[in-house]
């Protein structure tokens, strides 16, 4: 238990770390830049949250073991300072998006294909077979879980012939993912959703306006009347000109659109990280 609650305080004081970190920069760096402009240990230290009860000395380590992290999310540029320190905003942009292009294929292929995907991101290049033995999936499983995510471009098929004449025999088919391409294709479906949910709350209000506009009709009564004091008899009244079955529909109307506008938002999300994943991407080739 001690080692748990350990682990989760390096992670939030790492977290809380980079966070102050993008804070600083949010002013110096562009939007569109690769990485922030370089910062001080000593200004880090001076920009922590009050009440933040670390020492320059645990700062210091902390970043050290940052910038030594395989994610390569924080970078030292120099010494001065106490120690200069940037955050790679490209890579973070990848790793997030490689994170969704995950999520994604969890979600609609199940956690056997995610196996796969990540085993496939991770070795770069794999054969059939390899992917059989490195996921431990059975030939015929792993060869329609392949096809599924190659034939909706969330990974792709790679031809490196052994002989000049491209003989199917004498070819390496190789399994691999190119997260542009595959983040662009996820992009593209994300408009869509944007679209089809927009639609729906059109249609969900479009059907109820006639009871929208009666809501909406008695609670400016109702209003009025708080207005020039009157009496709780007479505003429950009114209320009441809203039957019971009527309120049940606006309360099932309203927690569709909740639920849609969560929707939108979480697409939303999706679409900021991928297009500035693209960009970042598109600007270093």
């Amino acid at each position: 238990m001690n080692s748990e609650f350990q682990y989760t305080f390096q992670i939030q004081t790492s977290s809380e770390i980079v966070r102050t970190m993008l804070r600083m920069s949010e002013v110096t760096t562009p939007s569109s830049a690769p990485f922030t402009q370089p910062l001080s240990s000593n200004e880090i230290f001076r920009s922590l949250p009050v009440g933040y009860n670390i020492s320059k000395q645990v700062l210091d380590q902390y970043l050290t073991l940052l910038a030594d992290d395989p994610l390569e999310f924080v970078g030292k540029s120099g010494d001065s300072g106490g120690g200069m320190y940037i955050i790679n905003l490209h890579k973070a942009l990848g790793s997030l998006a490689t994170a969704s292009l995950e999520s994604v294929v969890q979600e609609r292929f199940g956690s056997r294909c995610a196996r796969i995907f990540r085993l496939v991101l991770q070795k770069k290049h794999l054969e059939q077979k390899q992917v059989e033995d490195f996921a431990m999936i059975p030939a015929k499983e792993a060869k329609d879980m392949l096809y599924k995510m190659l034939s909706e471009n969330f990974i792709s098929l790679q031809e490196i012939p052994k002989t000049p004449d491209h003989a199917p025999s004498r070819t390496f088919y190789l399994y691999t993912v190119n997260i542009l391409s595959a983040a662009r294709m996820l992009l593209h479906r994300c408009y869509k959703s944007i679209a089809n949910l927009i639609e729906r709350r059109q249609f969900e209000t479009k059907e109820n306006k006639r009871l929208l506009e009666k809501s909406q009709r008695v609670e400016a009564i109702i209003a009025s009347m708080q207005a020039t004091g009157a009496e709780a008899a007479q505003l429950q009244e009114i209320e009441e000109m809203i039957t019971a079955p009527e309120r049940q529909q606006l309360e099932t109307l309203k927690h569709n659109v909740n639920k849609l506008d969560a929707s939108e938002i979480q697409v939303d999300e999706t679409i900021f990280l991928l297009e500035s994943y693209i960009e970042s991407t598109m600007k270093r080739q």
